[in-house]
């Protein structure tokens, strides 16, 4: 995708020496929260953005580690994109374990700082898409949890609509009879061998 950078942006990465924050937004629900706006700066940073609703604080706690490198083409294809969170604090390992997160927003803004570290024009949107899943790796000194994101088209393939009855089967495959008894319900499943 072509981009037209501001032209303080496109002077400052002319130079020899740069500096630039990353920001996330990690949209959750407001039960669950709300947004979560982090930066991975040694200093809180407030800025507003074109998905934060205003000027928000960037929080610098150390929770937002990295993120993959984010490739762009001229193609029309799912970008996808591995974020790595501290899993230390119980913030995001609590919104992941109780299924809190599908297909939430997630977005990484690139703020570029001058010698004193104000900002220089406005953040450059790098990643805008949605959670796919995540994972949790533990280890002896630490912990992290791994987020797959994918740009909002990534099941832009996947049939919606389909239901597990016998209805819904036969439109798609009229001869399959494998959902025939998908309504009936069974009290006592009984597995193993038989009581003796």
């Amino acid at each position: 995708m072509s981009r037209s950078l501001p032209a303080a942006i496109v002077t400052e990465i002319a130079k020899d020496s740069i500096k630039f924050i990353d920001l996330i937004e990690l949209h959750f629900d407001s039960a669950d929260g709300g947004t979560v706006f982090l930066n991975n700066a040694q200093f809180s940073f407030a800025v507003a953005t074109a998905t934060s609703g205003g000027s928000q604080t960037f929080v610098a706690n150390g929770e937002f580690l990295s993120f993959e490198l984010i490739n762009e083409t001229e193609m029309a294809k799912v970008n996808e994109i591995n974020i790595v969170l501290s899993g230390v604090s119980t913030t995001f390992t609590n919104l992941f374990l109780n299924n809190n997160y599908v297909e939430r927003q997630i977005v990484i803004y690139r703020q570029f700082l001058d010698a004193a570290n104000a900002a220089i024009s406005t953040p450059i949107m790098m990643f805008d898409g949605e959670i796919k899943n995540f994972a949790i790796n533990d280890k002896e000194d630490t912990s992290t949890v791994v987020v797959k994101s994918a740009s909002v088209f990534y099941n832009f393939d996947d049939t919606n609509g389909r239901r597990s009855t016998e209805a819904s089967q036969k439109r798609h495959f009229p001869n399959d009879r494998g959902m025939q008894f998908a309504s009936t319900t069974t009290q006592d499943i009984r597995w193993g061998r038989p009581d003796a």
